[in-house]
Parts: C-alpha cells; sequence; structure tokens
C-alpha cells in the first residue's frame, strides 16, 4: 500500500507527499511512464526537435518524447511520439533501456532506437524540427546545446549496442578543444 498523498493533481502529474524519516513530508511527483526515441533517418540523420519549455526559460532542444497513452505499449508510443512530433514514420523501434530521470519524480523513461524513418508529413505545431549527422549529434550532447538526459541515454546505449558508427568519443572531444583553443 503506497502511504502517500496527492497534494496537487493534473492530468499529467500529481505532486505527492509522504511522512520521511525525520517526521517532515517528502515531496515527489508522480507521472506517467514515458518514452523517448533515437531516431535517424534512412539517410543517416537523427532526428531532433526544439520546442518552448517554460520551466527552462525558453527554447529547448530534444529527442522526441512523450507519455504512453492507455492501452498503448512502449514501442507503439514512441512509434507515435515520432510521428506527431517529427512527421517521421519508423516501422520498428528497438528497445535500448530504462532510466529515471530525477530522483524526485516516479517517471521512469523508456529509451528506443528507431531506425530508417520517413518523412510523412509535417512536425507538431510550435516544434521545429532539426536534423544531424551522428557526428553533429554527438558535438551537441557534449557541448549541452543538446542538454535532455534522454539524449545523451539514447546516443550511449546505441552507441554500447553497436548502431551506431566508429566515432569515438575522445575523438571528438580532440576536435572540439582543437576549435575552441
Amino acid at each position: 500500500m503506497d502511504p502517500s498523498i496527492p497534494v496537487f493533481e493534473t492530468p499529467w502529474f500529481s505532486l505527492r507527499s509522504r511522512p520521511n524519516l525525520g517526521g517532515q513530508p517528502y515531496y515527489y511527483v508522480q507521472q506517467l511512464t514515458s518514452v523517448a526515441a533515437l531516431a535517424r533517418t534512412k539517410k543517416g540523420e537523427f532526428l531532433v526537435v526544439s520546442q518552448i519549455r517554460p520551466a527552462m526559460g525558453g527554447p529547448v532542444l530534444e529527442i522526441p518524447a512523450g507519455a504512453i497513452d492507455p492501452g498503448e505499449t512502449p514501442d507503439q508510443a514512441v512509434l507515435r511520439e515520432l510521428e506527431e512530433e517529427t512527421g517521421y514514420r519508423a516501422q520498428t523501434a528497438r528497445y535500448l533501456g530504462a532510466y529515471a530521470i530525477d530522483q524526485r519524480l516516479s517517471e521512469r523513461l523508456l529509451i528506443f532506437f528507431c531506425d530508417a524513418a520517413e518523412a510523412k508529413g509535417p512536425p507538431e505545431p510550435g516544434l521545429e524540427l532539426l536534423k544531424f549527422s551522428e557526428k553533429a549529434i554527438l558535438r551537441a550532447i557534449e557541448t549541452g546545446e543538446l542538454a535532455h538526459i534522454s539524449a545523451a541515454a539514447a546516443f550511449g546505449q546505441a552507441k554500447l549496442c553497436g548502431l551506431l558508427g566508429k566515432l569515438s568519443w575522445t575523438q571528438l572531444q580532440v576536435e572540439f578543444f582543437h576549435r575552441v583553443l
């Protein structure tokens, strides 16, 4: 039995409270499990979206992601989110792993790799679709331009699974520092 009590609720999340060992309430955000897609087109470009995130103070680059709707499987959800946000459709989604985003969130983020995505329509209104080469997306993660943890987790897992090229993190770091210096 969950001893927590709701403090504030919306359709997307609830703020919950439960007593901790010191007697003070411990607050956390309860959210639905969500999915994120590291998506590569047939041309080898990676799909990234830019959207306004008020909590971050403006536009943020991120990989396509969203909540799993009731009745959906995680792979159905990630393919739907990919198409909704980017206008691109992939036939399959390869599961890469599940990650906690923050210890104050109950949410688990399920990461997928979607290959050979094809354009089927426009991106979601309010989102800007960007395409990155493998080298450029790695650089964007490394420099913090693409700062959401889902991108780093997805890229790292895809590299570990052998789904991406041979370019090493070290090679890119050397190139980056030579440009900066």
